[in-house]
């Protein structure tokens, strides 16, 4: 059973809703999974009661479960080997049958699919049309026509379009109506039931202006404006349409995580709005709220849930990650309105945004990532990918005019042409060793065997623990180096975050013989910031001499032996 994998930190809280929109508890069920990224709900078994579809989009897996009268939940069929990038899922009757098929859809390919079920959670393919259309941000289920089966509303954000489709109880997915380049910026359309005819009217909801519009829809797709409400509260995440027995009227659900409140509101014929009641003091934390009919004589159900009820960590992301989208402007800054509430990212958490992501992890606090580092960073694999989380902000070098940033396992650079480039590792070379001495007392003696013997290491490490194959490199050549040594020597150290590159010269007398001849150790450290700062200069080569001097004396002479080295520290290729 599908249920039974991934992290259980979940919860599920079912209520029924009467007339004047008092909640009796249901029941709550804890341990659930807390990676359910979608709750569907749909007649899918044939009977008054709404059934819940559970997607787990990571995992590629799905349960289908029907509720009883007291909320509970009766897993009928678990699914496994699903496509893992589903944007949407979309219930709705696209057959002949009694009950819901579902309608797939993957923003990203423009994939779009369509399956029939048979009443026992058995999925049956009904059309699929590769490449369909790519890009909706919103796909609304409704009734725009008169053909019988499920009409879809589609909305693309970006060119502010809408288009109408209509399917024929057969899979076939037909153009209606199109608007182009007039409907911008909206965050949620809802569908409404107001017509006499039974058709869906449209609630359009836009957070950035603070907008709420009421639109009538007429047979064919043919919209008409009805009423506007200025001034909308901007804190609405959630607005849930609930279908209500006895009542004439559309009834909504808006909810605001930010503040732990929910109104209850109607809207009449005319499209205005009035609140029914207020709830205050709710948790902040519910990610989906999913109306339906769960008991046989209840006016309206509702189940909510939420993701991550028992994991303390969850509660320290978001507010992070909230702190930090109100430093950034909130959503009169540059990553927009919010798109998706607390979700997990590989090693940390993430909230994501219209135009940017904010991610968390406890030793990085919340970095955001947005523009054209954000599509580099996402073409890597995102925080699943080699480069990990973010561990700083978006940066910019003073005399480069370039725009960094840093990752768990690499740098992003963004140049004033808007090209992106990705480094994961640096070259670490050692060019020459060179020594100079001074003898102060003593008989005359030939340089080469008055110069110290040298040995050379280089150590990397990330926050203390040793890169494998740079716990303690050693570096021939090695002993009697006279005036100066080539050593030609290049390392490629990946560039992590944390990263430490240190060299290490250790010096004995001209003629070892114990360790009391041991004269000394030198060495040269660069922190990551440092070397992040040298490769965006460009990496020059770096000449350090003098750079440490080593006193000795023995019975003969004592004397002074002054080192110098050429290395240098670049982007690896």
């Amino acid at each position: 059973m599908a249920e039974d994998s991934g992290a259980k930190h979940g919860e599920l809280h079912f209520f029924s809703v009467d007339l004047k929109g008092a909640l009796k508890p249901l029941s709550r069920l804890t341990g659930q999974r807390e990676s359910w990224s979608m709750v569907v709900p749909g007649n899918f078994g044939g009977s008054s009661r709404t059934d819940l579809l559970f997607y787990d989009a990571p995992a590629g897996e799905a349960a289908l479960c029907f509720v009883d009268h007291r909320g509970g939940l009766e897993p009928i069929r678990s699914y496994t080997g699903w496509r893992t990038t589903w944007s949407h899922l979309v219930p709705g009757t696209f057959s002949r049958d009694p009950w819901f098929g579902i309608l797939f859809y993957d923003r990203e390919t423009g994939d779009l699919e369509i399956s029939r079920t048979d009443g026992l959670g058995h999925l049956l393919p009904l059309a699929s049309y590769p490449g369909w259309r790519p890009g909706w941000d919103i796909i609304v289920p409704g009734r725009f026509t008169d053909t019988g089966g499920t009409d879809l509303l589609c909305y693309d954000r970006r060119d502010g379009r809408l288009e109408f489709y209509t399917t024929n109880l057969e899979g076939k997915v037909e153009l209606v109506n199109a608007y182009g380049d007039q409907f911008w910026d909206w965050d949620t359309i809802v569908p409404i039931s107001r017509s006499v005819a039974g058709l869906s009217d449209l609630l359009c909801y836009s957070r950035r202006e603070r907008l709420g519009r009421v639109y009538s829809v007429r047979v064919g797709g043919k919209i008409r404006h009805v009423k506007s409400h200025q001034g909308w509260s901007r804190g609405w995440d959630l607005i849930a349409p609930l279908t209500v027995k006895g009542l004439d009227r559309q009834r909504l659900l808006f909810y605001d995580r930010s503040a732990g409140v929910g109104w209850l509101m109607d809207l009449d014929d005319e499209g205005e709005a009035h609140r029914v009641r207020e709830y205050k003091d709710w948790k902040r934390t519910w990610c989906t709220i999913v109306p339906g009919h769960f008991t046989p004589d209840g006016i309206t159900d509702l189940v909510f849930y939420d993701r991550f009820a028992e994991y303390e960590e969850a509660d320290k992301a978001r507010h992070s990650l909230g702190c930090r989208y109100e430093v950034l402007g909130s959503m009169d800054g540059p990553l927009g309105v919010p798109c998706l509430d607390l979700d997990r990212a590989g090693s940390g958490w993430v909230r994501r945004f219209l135009h940017g992501d904010i991610y968390w992890r406890s030793d990085i606090n919340a970095n955001e990532v947005h523009g054209p580092i954000r599509d580099r960073y996402l073409q890597h694999g995102g925080p699943d990918g080699p480069l990990g989380l973010p561990t700083s902000v978006p940066r910019t070098h003073e005399t480069r005019n370039l725009t960094f940033q840093s990752f768990d396992g690499g740098v992003i650079l963004l140049h004033p042409d808007g090209q992106t480039e990705v480094k994961r590792a640096v070259t670490f070379g050692l060019d020459r060793l060179r020594q100079r001495l001074e003898i102060r007392d003593g008989p005359a003696l030939r340089r080469d065997d008055a110069n110290a013997e040298l040995i050379l290491y280089v150590t990397a490490d990330v926050n203390g623990k040793p890169v494998p194959g740079f716990e303690k490199r050693r570096v021939p050549p090695e002993g009697h180096m006279g005036s100066g040594n080539d050593l030609e020597v290049e390392f490629q150290v990946p560039l992590t975050s944390g990263l430490r590159l240190e060299i290490l010269v250790r010096a004995y007398d001209v003629d070892p013989v114990g360790p009391e001849d041991y004269l000394g150790t030198w060495r040269i450290r660069y922190g990551y910031d440092q070397i992040l700062s040298h490769c965006l200069r460009g990496g020059h080569k770096v000449t350090q001499a003098p750079i440490h001097e080593f006193e000795w004396k023995s019975d003969a002479f004592r004397g002074k032996n002054t080192l110098g080295l050429d290395y240098h520290l670049s982007w690896a290729d």
